[in-house]
């Protein structure tokens, strides 16, 4: 017969140590699990602000034209080429203008799927920001060429001018509303997480009525009547930030 050398009273205490020792594992593992940082999407806000602006659309840019139609393709391009070295001629020396030639065209004309003839055409494109000085440009040129569009648009120099004023406006905007939210939170600061500046904006040229467009006089030397618009640009950032507490993230 074999007798136990533990006593009666150690082996009673057995469950209970199991116990204790189950509790205590327990313990640590939810002190484990509660030092474990939570979720930094939950500390995270996004928002977004914009800042505005309408501005003159300040650049005239007006597009003519010289079209004709020959039996000989050679016949209508000596023609479209000496037209357009007049036009040329007419803005040689003239100042604030800005002036090219593009869309050089040549293509048959058919009549019962026979060539009949060639026609060719070329437009001249002219732009200034000084109203008085594309008048009479345009005023000349009309003795010899057509308009094809007259558009105004905002200047690459106003619209960069505008864009800098507007992100800078953004940005402050952007630090109060920030602050403004860490505040409201209870929280000691905040962190960017991310930030995008975005620019909106149509450059749409703005067309002056088809009657301003082709007014001139009996004698044909009268310019179009010119009348600027404006163009909105807006600027927004959209932003994340994540708040801090007590100088932690928590």
């Amino acid at each position: 017969m074999i007798t136990s050398s533990v006593p009666n009273s150690y082996l009673a205490l057995l469950p209970w140590r199991r116990l204790i020792a189950a509790t205590a594992g327990l313990c640590l593992a939810g002190s484990a699990l509660a030092m474990e940082p939570e979720d930094p999407q939950m500390r995270q806000v996004s928002f977004s602000v914009e800042s505005a602006a309408k501005i003159d659309q300040d650049l005239i840019e007006a597009s003519l034209y010289f079209e004709t139609q020959r039996l000989e393709a050679a016949d209508a391009a000596a023609e479209v080429n000496d037209k357009m070295a007049e036009a040329l001629k007419l803005l040689e020396g003239r100042k604030g203008l800005e002036y090219s030639t593009l869309a050089y065209q040549t293509y048959p004309v058919y009549e019962k799927s026979e060539i009949e003839g060639w026609r060719v055409r070329q437009v001249l494109q002219v732009s200034g920001q000084d109203k008085t000085a594309v008048t009479d440009a345009l005023s000349a040129l009309q003795k010899t060429l057509s308009i094809q569009s007259l558009n105004f648009v905002v200047s690459r120099g106003a619209r960069d001018e505008t864009n800098a004023q507007l992100t800078k406006d953004v940005l402050d905007k952007f630090k109060q509303r920030a602050q403004l939210i860490a505040t409201t939170m209870d929280a000691a600061s905040y962190e960017i997480t991310n930030i995008q500046i975005n620019t909106q904006g149509s450059n749409q040229p703005e067309y002056p009525r088809a009657e301003m467009m082709m007014a001139r006089d009996s004698s044909g030397g009268a310019g179009p009547a010119l009348e600027a618009g404006k163009s909105e640009i807006v600027v927004s950032a959209n932003a994340t930030i994540e708040l801090v507490f007590d100088g932690k993230r928590r």
